[in-house]
């Protein structure tokens, strides 16, 4: 179902783009550089670290947010419709689990990173404020690690990969017609749960979900995220000569 979704937000696009001519607008060509901070859900690798030595002999240590950076294109059709073609970076992040008992300590650790494709809606307020909402597909990565739980529950890599969606808002600051700020929040479905764990020797194992059996252990990045970034406009050669 997720993938069918996300299939048909890509094929939508398409299909608008199709139709969308650039106009002759000023702020059509940028580029955004920004940092945010996301809270995703994790829930079964936060079950696994929880329990990892039994319930009665586990503490464990999670984060609770994970920082990102990202870069993206922008690209302005109409003067109130935007493409953003963009690219995120998760902060590796670790999680821990204690045995209370003998003191051993496992932890793991995971990155991240999506692509996503995101047209947005424009509203400007006034010749300073603009604000947009837009949804898209993501294309989701995820890579971990775990070390120091017994030999048998130990994996030197995972490796997995999904398609997803985003939506967010957006509030722009414009300083000039180069320049602006950037503040968007939103919602972002990262589940992926198609993953290749290996051991040591590069065999491929089965690394159980405390949720679902014997189904291997899913990396959910999904959640709510906020972002700061700085926009860059270029303005055409047609307006830099008037």
């Amino acid at each position: 179902m997720q993938m069918r979704f996300s299939s048909l937000i890509l094929i939508g696009i398409l299909a608008w783009s199709t139709f969308s001519v650039a106009a002759d607008i000023k702020q059509k060509y940028g580029l955004e550089l920004r940092g945010g901070f996301g809270i995703p859900t994790m829930e079964d690798v936060n079950n696994v670290v929880d329990t990892l030595w039994g319930k009665s002999k586990t503490s464990s240590t999670k984060p609770s947010g994970i920082p990102s950076f990202g870069v993206s294109l922008l690209y302005r059709s109409y003067p109130n419709f935007q493409w953003e073609i963009g690219y995120n970076a998760f902060a590796a992040a670790t999680w821990k689990s204690e045995n209370t008992d003998t003191k051993e300590l496992a932890q793991m650790n995971i990155s991240g990173s999506e692509f996503f494709i995101l047209p947005t809606y424009l509203f400007d307020v006034g010749d300073v404020f603009r604000i947009g909402i837009g949804a898209g597909p993501n294309f989701s990565f995820a890579t971990a690690s775990r070390t120091g739980a017994a030999s048998n529950r130990n994996f030197v890599s995972a490796t997995g990969r999904t398609v997803g969606g985003m939506i967010k808002g957006l509030l722009e600051i414009s300083f000039n017609d180069n320049h602006a700020i950037a503040f968007t929040a939103g919602y972002r479905n990262h589940y992926v749960d198609r993953i290749r764990y290996e051991n040591e020797n590069g065999d491929k194992i089965t690394v159980p979900s405390q949720n679902v059996g014997s189904t291997s252990l899913p990396i959910d990045y999904s959640g709510i995220f906020a972002q700061i970034g700085w926009r860059f406009y270029f303005i055409p050669e047609k307006w830099t000569n008037d």
